[in-house]
């Protein structure tokens, strides 16, 4: 897999991926809208084989703290170490820009993800109650933060 900054010419494939992952999907505008905002940047997964796209992060760092936006992987790729390559870009380019510490939010019921970001590094740091609806219901959001560096 090769890693590489995603524009805004990529927005629609990026809401594509973000369609295929995610319910509750963001289209390219809202992309393209995210990634024209001073500090905001994404990182996109290309397949070693192909020009595919299979995944991408989107954070954003406001003085010295980072928030990881979205991240997401298409099915296909999960589990052979995509997006935790992509984490780590979005770490060091945080940290590139000035932040010390980068936060997420997370389901508790995404089990997967909650194992790769304490994997990381990631503490627990709040939750949010009732903060993401889906077809299987009402869930909880971790917060979950790292220090960077």
């Amino acid at each position: 897999m090769r890693l590489r900054f995603a524009g805004i010419d990529d927005c629609g494939v990026l809401a594509e991926l973000h369609f295929e992952c995610f319910q509750d999907c963001w289209d390219a505008e809202s992309i393209a809208d995210l990634l024209r905002l001073p500090g905001h940047f994404a990182v996109a997964g290309q397949s070693a084989d192909s020009p595919e796209l299979i995944g991408f992060g989107l954070a954003r760092v406001a003085a010295d703290e980072a928030e990881v936006l979205t991240i997401c992987v298409v099915p296909h790729s999960r589990c052979k170490g995509v997006g935790r390559q992509i984490l780590l870009a979005l770490h060091d380019q945080a940290a590139a820009l000035g932040a010390d510490a980068i936060y997420l939010e997370v389901s508790v019921v995404n089990s997967a993800a909650i194992v790769l970001y304490k994997g990381l590094g990631y503490r627990e740091a709040g939750l949010r109650p009732a903060y993401y609806r889906s077809a299987s219901g009402v869930h909880d959001a971790l917060i979950l933060r790292r220090q960077l560096g």
